[in-house]
């Protein structure tokens, strides 16, 4: 089991907490809804990789979707997203933008599927950035009108490590509506 170091720990809470103050600030972005989903790695969690990374390795990915209006199928949205992981090579942190479209008027009344793709950055070994491309297709479960469960399949070319990688994610999507009118 890897051990988890405080440093990484402490990085990881501050920028859950600049997401969590960007929500706060709802009002100034005129969406009718506004989520945020946080999911894992199943992969690293459960299994580890052949690469050196064993199982309970945390990658968290959080992403804010800021949806446009409704439409026939379903609705535009644009997230900022970060990534971490505290993996076998060094801790990894990407900031991205993505501009995706999720169908959620389906024949099957609970689900729903979403698809976007996103440009950012990758940050690893000792501050090193450099650019990156990725895409995701979401399927999602709706549980209740402001919960979902969300298993998201991501491609990101990986240019810290000079290759394309895939990962699947598993999570939650937390819904907030009408965030007009939150007043903090």
């Amino acid at each position: 089991m890897k051990k988890l170091k405080l440093k990484n720990i402490i990085r990881f809470s501050i920028s859950i907490i600049i997401i969590l103050l960007g929500l706060m600030s709802g009002e100034s972005l005129g969406q009718e809804k506004l989520s945020i989903n946080i999911s894992v790695d199943g992969k690293l969690i459960f299994l580890g990789d052949d690469i050196g990374n064993g199982n309970l390795t945390p990658n968290t990915l959080v992403r804010v979707e800021m949806q446009g209006d409704q439409q026939n199928y379903g609705f535009l949205y644009i997230s900022p997203e970060y990534e971490y992981a505290d993996l076998s090579g060094g801790v990894y942190h990407r900031y991205s933008a993505n501009v995706g479209y999720t169908f959620n008027k389906l024949p099957f009344k609970r689900v729903e599927v979403g698809g976007s793709v996103g440009y950012g950055a990758i940050i690893r070994n000792k501050g090193k950035i450099s650019q990156s491309f990725g895409g995701q297709l979401d399927l999602i479960y709706r549980i209740t009108d402001r919960l979902r469960f969300v298993t998201t399949f991501q491609i990101v070319d990986r240019t810290d490590i000079q290759t394309i990688r895939g990962s699947v994610f598993y999570g939650l999507k937390f819904y907030f509506h009408n965030t007009s009118n939150i007043s903090w």
